[in-house]
């Protein structure tokens, strides 16, 4: 059956910020940000609006137990709220879902599409899918009980991968307890970053001279997301030859993280594996023999690069946001102690990281199984 046969879809809006009164009310309002977990409420909401704003905007009341999927800008992501709330027009919600399906079985329909999501995106600047691509959806005719059967089995994987994610943030907040009670006890002369590392912006290459497999990974902001790349970057979307990336080798060790963009606000700062490029949005911060990789990361992992990016309209991360930044230099063998204790911790990490890729595996099997036409 068609998914367009079986609810209602209403687009969102967004009211106008030249009212700043239309967002001092108390309706949640949802962008696709939010989307993602089986369920989200109120405290999902980037802002909160009024009933004057739902009035006089596109923005909708849309009802607890309805579908929210993003169709631009987070596309394909879903989530079932579970109160009564207002979206963006990057968001249309399923209302009115046929009684015959459970919400959250079509939540995890959705979450199988992925693949046809991304061949429907079109649009000049901004890629997007239609409400025309998902009322063609042919949901598959199941009885609610075993909708509710293939639901429990989801959300079992789901869980249990949770729980792996649950093991290795723990790691990481004993890791992080560790350099504080070794690197942050006012014992070792202060220094700034740019005293002990070299700070480097990466570079584009020209569409032409990127290739899918090659000598040299160049790595983008994006690629810090994907499958393998949680801590060390060992994997790329793009590679370039030895001779095209010339002196723009960023080397083995080098502590990367975004540098423009609203990708500063996700903290996210990485090492590389290997010798490597990176663009212009991403910055590398090249230890010297002075500090040892780990313990350079393990002192980033406690900035918030948000809080130290300019204000401008575009945020942006410069060698004068970074080279000032003061750290503890503790003696190499003491750092190199350190290293070691992070080696064992790092096997431990590698085992959770294993067990989220096989539960991954098994849930991608699973939606195909449960919901292949």
């Amino acid at each position: 059956m068609r998914l367009g046969s079986i609810c209602k879809m209403k687009n969102g809006g967004t009211p106008s910020t030249k009212n700043p009164s239309y967002y001092l009310g108390s309706i949640p309002w949802i962008s696709t940000v939010s989307l993602g977990p089986n369920y989200i409420d109120s405290t999902a909401a980037k802002a909160f609006i009024s009933e004057e704003a739902v009035s006089n905007s596109a923005a909708k009341i849309i009802p607890p137990g309805s579908l929210l999927v993003g169709t631009r800008v987070g596309v394909g992501k879903s989530s079932i709220t579970t109160v009564p709330l207002a979206t963006n027009q990057d968001i249309v919600s399923l209302i009115d879902i046929d009684s015959r399906l459970n919400p959250l079985f079509l939540k995890f329909f959705l979450d199988s599409k992925a693949s046809y999501f991304e061949s429907r995106k079109k649009g000049a600047t901004i890629l997007g899918i239609t409400t025309d691509d998902l009322k063609l959806l042919d949901v598959p005719e199941k009885t609610l009980q075993e909708q509710g059967a293939i639901c429990n089995v989801m959300c079992y994987i789901q869980r249990s991968i949770q729980a792996q994610r649950n093991s290795i943030l723990r790691l990481n907040e004993q890791v992080g307890s560790l350099f504080n009670d070794i690197f942050q006890q006012n014992k070792y002369p202060v220094v700034c970053v740019s005293d002990v590392c070299a700070l480097k912006s990466g570079t584009t290459f020209p569409p032409d001279q990127e290739v899918s497999k090659g000598e040299i990974l160049y790595c983008k902001v994006a690629d810090m997301n994907l499958p393998g790349n949680e801590k060390y970057m060992t994997v790329s979307r793009s590679y370039v030859s030895r001779a095209t990336a010339g002196k723009t080798i960023i080397p083995a060790g080098s502590v990367l993280f975004p540098k423009r963009g609203g990708a500063i606000g996700t903290n996210k700062k990485r090492i590389a594996q290997k010798d490597m490029c990176i663009d212009l949005n991403t910055m590398a911060v090249i230890p010297s023999e002075k500090i040892r990789t780990e313990c350079l990361y393990q002192f980033f992992q406690g900035i918030d690069l948000g809080s130290i990016c300019d204000g401008s309209t575009v945020p942006q991360l410069n060698n004068k946001d970074i080279g000032p930044l003061k750290m503890e230099l503790a003696p190499i063998h003491i750092q190199e102690e350190f290293v070691e204790k992070c080696k064992q911790i790092d096997k431990l990490r590698f085992n959770y990281q294993r067990q989220i890729e096989v539960l991954q595996e098994l849930m991608d099997k699973k939606m195909e199984e449960y919901f292949a036409l």
